[in-house]
C-alpha cells in the first residue's frame, strides 16, 4: 500500500476493499467506490478500517442497494470526511 498522504503524480493507488468496494487514489483526488464498512451477517469478508480510506475522500460512488444496515455506505466515514456522494436511482421498487 502506497503511504496514505502520498500517491506519486504518475501513479493511481487500487485498493480493494472487500465485497464489490475499491479505493481509487492519485495525487489528486481520492474516489470510494462502494465501500461496504459495516458489519453485516451478509458480508463475505471482514470490512476494512475506515483508515484504509486514508486521510481524505473527494467522492463516494454508490453503484448498487446495500444491504440492510449498510444501505448508507457514509454512515461509518469520519465527520471530517468532505466529499460528493453520488448514486444509482434504485429501479422497480
Amino acid at each position: 500500500m502506497i503511504d496514505a498522504g502520498f500517491v506519486p503524480d504518475n501513479l493511481i493507488e487500487i485498493m480493494w476493499l472487500g465485497q464489490s468496494g475499491f479505493l481509487l487514489r492519485s495525487a489528486a483526488s481520492a474516489v470510494a467506490i462502494d465501500p461496504f464498512l459495516s458489519e453485516h451477517e451478509g458480508r463475505l469478508y471482514a470490512p476494512p478500517a475506515v483508515s484504509a480510506l486514508g486521510g481524505r475522500l473527494d467522492f463516494l460512488l454508490v453503484t448498487h442497494d446495500h444491504l440492510g444496515a449498510a444501505s448508507n455506505p457514509s454512515k461509518n466515514l469520519p465527520d471530517n470526511y468532505d466529499c460528493r456522494a453520488v448514486a444509482h436511482h434504485p429501479t422497480g421498487r
